[in-house]
């Protein structure tokens, strides 16, 4: 397969949160790139998970305007960058979903080339802490201090926010210091990628799932990123035979000529355990 056409080239990540450590040798393994990060480029801009600023956008589109800004500023035609999203799981509200999007942009060959992992495997928290013990508890909980924490307070127009925290020391030090103000704190993980370790997980098997659309090219005609675009539930039950919520199959779409195909049972399972069945397990 011939992966000519990205070998040698420079490829800029947008980031300011340390993803280049995951993703950039990915890419550099695989198709002889060269990378470096914008580690000064403020994607706060395009709004934080510690909610000083709203996101202006879907997180795919996000993620595109990272990218583009990126590349704008660094003057190259090869940029990637990425976007995550954390909340209810739209069918199981009661489990926290890790969504990350990534987006490759070669302006070079007018190619656009877009992933996204979906992962169970999240620290998402936050809880009103009003005593030493209670946040001791807390960051047990969390995976602290390998995963960062925050502490909010707020009183009257006063907004405090302590990001980064990463020792027990400084926890308890920035705690008592809000405690004695009178504030009512809130503490919560820190979701940015270079404090999040399971965060960062998930960015890096984005980033391999990213290797594989870069080298899948279109039958027809041959550009690469050819892959799912949309998945369609259908799955039968393996106890009625009734339709499920699981994947039956997927179309998956090129990005240059517009081919489309459809690929049944991606998992390589025919039918669906009864205990997903809604008939059969409501």
């Amino acid at each position: 397969m011939d992966m000519s056409h990205w070998k040698g080239r420079h490829l800029i990540i947008g980031t300011m949160h340390g993803k280049e450590s995951v993703l950039g040798p990915l890419l550099e393994e695989n198709f002889g790139l060269k990378f470096s990060a914008l580690n000064e480029f403020d994607t706060d801009q395009f709004g934080t998970f510690s909610g000083e600023k709203d996101r202006i956008g879907s997180p795919l589109e996000v993620a595109r305007m990272k990218c583009l800004a990126a590349m704008e500023i660094c003057s190259v035609d090869l940029g990637l960058a990425s976007e995550g999203s954390f909340g209810p799981h739209p069918e199981m509200g009661f489990i926290a979903l890790n969504e990350e999007y990534l987006v490759l942009i070669d302006q070079k060959n007018q190619w656009e080339i877009v992933v996204k992992k979906s992962s169970f495997d999240t620290n998402l928290a936050g809880q009103i802490i009003d005593t030493e013990e209670e946040l001791l508890s807390f960051s047990g909980s969390v995976g602290f201090p390998e995963h960062g924490i925050i502490l909010k307070a707020e009183s009257f127009n006063e907004k405090i926010l302590v990001k980064g925290i990463c020792d027990h020391e400084h926890l308890i030090e920035e705690f008592r210091k809000l405690k004695g103000l009178g504030h009512s704190i809130l503490a919560e993980t820190d979701m940015r990628a270079m404090f999040n370790p399971k965060r960062m997980a998930v960015i890096e098997e984005a980033g391999k799932e990213l290797v594989k659309r870069m080298k899948s090219q279109c039958t027809q005609c041959k550009t690469p990123g050819f892959g799912p675009v949309n998945a369609h539930p259908g799955l039968p039950c393996k106890g009625c035979g009734f339709r499920t919520a699981s994947i039956l199959y997927l179309t998956r779409m090129c990005a240059g000529c517009g081919y489309s195909d459809q690929l049944y049972y991606p998992n390589d399972v025919r039918f669906e355990d009864p205990q997903y069945c809604n008939f059969c397990n409501p």
